[in-house]
């Protein structure tokens, strides 16, 4: 498994794998080896996740106020990945707004996928710098359209009942197969 990182100054970091499984060396990669190289936004937070079903894993970056997605227009072994804007497409994450009455700021946004509802498509989890996580239903359709809505008054939000430290990463242990393996996991994190 290879590993990404996404720093405060908005750079995002790729780590090949060159030892094995049992045992992971991890080796910067620069420059033109480095597939984020390009990539710039305040506190990046990465995920990757295939989130147009075209096969190819696209990258969402949590940053300051907002998410982005960037679609992977290259190929499986050779990524290139694309901002929404640049591509006449519409950025799904684009709706979400802080939800105030809920006491749920969209800052430091920590994004995660995961299909939740069991409805084929993808959810967002979002963890904030204040440490809460609110829960984004998919409600776009398939396969090229995804639009998130928040259930935070809804009483199937559980997530929202969950605090965690400041700095909230979702709790996933989400395993994604591509030419970049990414391990995303809970870090010094716990539940209250």
């Amino acid at each position: 498994m290879d590993l990404i990182v996404g720093s405060s100054d908005g750079k995002i970091f790729y780590y090949l794998n060159t030892g094995s499984k049992k045992k992971a060396i991890f080796t910067a990669q620069t420059g033109s080896a480095n597939p984020f190289n390009h990539v710039v936004a305040s506190n990046a937070s990465p995920f990757l996740a295939d989130l147009n079903t075209d096969g190819l894993m696209d990258l969402i970056v949590g940053k300051r106020y907002n998410v982005l997605y960037f679609a992977n227009t290259g190929t499986i072994t050779n990524p290139v990945f694309t901002e929404s804007r640049f591509l006449d497409i519409p950025n799904p994450f684009e709706s979400i707004k802080a939800d105030v009455l809920n006491g749920f700021e969209i800052e430091k946004c920590y994004p995660s996928l995961v299909d939740l509802n069991s409805d084929s498509k993808l959810d967002l989890i979002l963890g904030n710098g204040p440490g809460k996580i609110q829960y984004y239903i998919n409600t776009g359709t398939l396969p090229i359209h995804s639009a998130f809505t928040c259930i935070g008054q809804n009483n199937l939000n559980i997530l929202s009942k969950i605090l965690i430290k400041k700095f909230t990463f979702p709790p996933l242990f989400l395993f994604v197969s591509i030419h970049l393996p990414i391990y995303r996991h809970l870090y010094q994190s716990s539940f209250y």
